[in-house]
């Protein structure tokens, strides 16, 4: 495992900057793209993974900082293909880009999926959860990826159950020593949502 850096503290950092930046003002005021139209699913769909935990109570006593998410969303609507695709990478303040959509004849589609970008899994807990909303809106060919904090809860829930109580479902997998990856996937009407994080995994924090 690899012992904490200049990286965990830029991480928490920024995001915490973020969190207190006019979170209304980026909801409903995202910045819009036109992309190209999403030609196949992404890889992260079909990728073979081993290692898979039961649950997230099965990780060791880490602290998992996240490194980079995909997510994904598709549908049929009125006989055509529905599909948003985003990627965010964590080592760096750009947010949110979105790769490709797809919403045809005008389609207003808003979807959103809450998952941890960071998790503390230590016997001593030092740093706690962060859970953060990933957020995917679509307006005909304008497309908005983006993310926020969500507020802290007066009475904190177990991560297990913060996972599962917004209808999502969730597999934990170990891809290296160091290296675990979330794999999210939640269906609301005809839209099924599948949300990767890959976390870089540290043992000791200093």
């Amino acid at each position: 495992m690899k012992k904490v850096s200049i990286l965990i503290v830029f991480f928490v950092s920024t995001f915490a900057a973020n969190a207190t930046k006019n979170v209304e003002g980026r909801f409903y005021a995202p910045g819009w793209s036109t992309t190209p139209i999403c030609a196949q699913r992404p890889d992260f769909l079909s990728e073979v993974r081993s290692d898979l935990l039961k649950s997230v109570s099965e990780l060791p006593p880490v602290v998992l900082v996240a490194r980079k998410a995909e997510y994904f969303a598709e549908s049929v609507q009125n006989k055509q293909n529905v599909r948003l695709y985003g990627y965010q990478s964590f080592l760096n303040k750009n947010g949110g880009k979105v790769i490709c959509g797809e919403a045809p004849g005008g389609l207003k589609e808003r979807i959103s999926l809450v998952a941890p970008t960071l998790i503390d899994n230590q016997k001593i807990v030092t740093v706690g959860q962060s859970l953060w909303r990933f957020h995917f809106l679509a307006d005909g060919d304008r497309f908005a990826f983006w993310n926020f904090k969500k507020p802290t809860e007066l009475v904190p829930k177990s991560l297990e159950k913060q996972l599962l109580e917004g209808g999502a479902t969730y597999k934990m997998y170990q891809i290296s020593h160091d290296e675990y990856e979330l794999l999210l996937t939640k269906k609301v009407g005809p839209v099924t949502q599948y949300l990767s994080i890959h976390y870089d995994a540290y043992s000791k924090l200093k």
